[in-house]
């Protein structure tokens, strides 16, 4: 949000149409806050870890032409699924349109799994998609994010482990005046 301050508007703007700025923001607004719902997807899609969960192949499998043998280990790659120009047209850029179609709707491509899929899909899925939702929309809601001193944008540079996670930065939070 802070090296994107118009999504920050654009965010603050449908909450503001849409909820209103005296009541708090629920899970009964989500489907409304469409824009809101697409940052957020958006910023999963870019941050999410490099590899996905090691998994083991139960049985001799051919892909590809390419024989796996049961009991190999099995990583996906969510930096190609999530961040490469065949998935994702401008990959680099942080467009939450992407996530919308021509009308404004919600449009979550095939290849987006951010939690997983199947039978170890993140089991805490629905869970994190309400706190994502909650947090982020209850912030902008209240408060405009700023970074800590004018002008010095947090790098953008993940320290990467078997996730990816910003480098330590400070940021300030102003809040909103009540019209």
């Amino acid at each position: 949000m802070l090296h994107h301050p118009e999504v920050q508007v654009k965010i603050f703007s449908e909450i503001a149409e849409v909820v209103g700025l005296e009541k708090a923001v629920t899970m009964h607004d989500k489907p409304k806050l469409k824009y809101t719902h697409a940052a957020i997807m958006e910023t999963q899609r870019i941050s999410i870890s490099p590899l996905g969960v090691p998994h083991m192949s139960n049985a001799d499998t051919i892909i590809s032409g390419y024989t796996i043998p049961a009991g190999t280990t099995i990583l996906s790659s969510n930096e190609f699924l999530y961040r490469s120009e065949e998935n994702w047209k401008n990959a680099k850029h942080f467009r939450p349109e992407r996530f919308l179609d021509a009308q404004g709707n919600l449009s979550v491509p095939e290849h987006f799994k951010p939690f997983g899929l199947g039978p170890r899909a993140c089991p805490g899925e629905s869970i994190a998609k309400m706190e994502l939702f909650l947090y982020l929309a209850s912030m902008i809601q209240r408060f405009e994010l700023h970074p800590a001193e004018p002008g010095q944008l947090p790098s953008l540079e993940p320290q990467i482990g078997m996730i990816y996670f910003p480098q330590p930065f400070q940021l300030r939070f102003v809040e909103r005046q009540r019209v």
